[in-house]
C-alpha cells in the first residue's frame, strides 16, 4: 500500500464571514473596554482558525491524523489496526462523505473534506486488510451510489 497524504483545511468562507462579522461589532462596540476587549479575543481567535490544516495518510500498519497551525504541527496521533474499535462510514452533510475511526481508548478521529476523495476507499481496503470491523451507513451507501 502506498502512503498518500491527504489534506484539508478549515471551511475559509465561514471564517472570513466571521471574521468580518467581528470587525462591525468591534468598531460598534470600541467605545467600551469590556466589548473591545471580547471582540478582540473573538478576531484573534478567527483568524488563528484560519490557519489551521488538518492532514490525514495511511500507511502498511497505521494510520497518521495531523493537525498545522500554519506550517507548524500542532497535534499528531498515529494510530495502529490493534487500537482501532471500528469505523463508522456515515453522510457528513448533503453530498459529503465522513468516516468516523472510533478508537479502544481516545477521541475518534473524523476524516471528512479530505482531497483526494479516495481517502474513503483507502480506508476500507486499510480496513480489510487489517481486519477491522467496518460500518457504512444507508445514507453513506447512497452517496456512493451517486458517485
Amino acid at each position: 500500500m502506498r502512503k498518500i497524504q491527504y489534506k484539508t483545511t478549515v471551511q475559509r468562507k465561514l471564517f472570513i464571514l466571521l471574521i468580518f462579522s467581528t470587525l462591525i461589532l468591534l468598531i460598534q462596540g470600541w467605545e467600551y473596554i469590556g466589548f473591545r476587549i471580547f471582540w478582540l479575543f473573538m478576531l484573534v481567535f478567527h483568524l488563528i482558525a484560519l490557519c489551521i490544516k488538518y492532514s490525514f495518510s495511511i500507511e502498511e500498519d497505521k494510520v497518521i491524523y495531523t493537525t498545522f497551525l500554519a506550517r507548524f504541527p500542532i497535534y499528531k496521533k498515529k494510530v495502529a489496526p490493534s487500537q482501532i474499535k471500528k469505523v463508522v462510514f456515515k453522510r457528513f452533510n448533503w453530498k459529503t462523505k465522513l468516516a468516523v475511526i472510533k478508537l479502544h481508548k481516545g477521541i475518534p478521529i473524523r476524516i471528512t473534506l479530505f482531497k483526494p476523495d479516495s481517502v474513503f476507499n483507502e480506508l476500507i481496503t486499510f480496513c480489510e486488510k487489517h481486519t477491522i470491523q467496518y460500518e457504512k451507513t444507508r445514507d453513506y451507501k447512497i452517496l456512493e451510489k451517486l458517485r
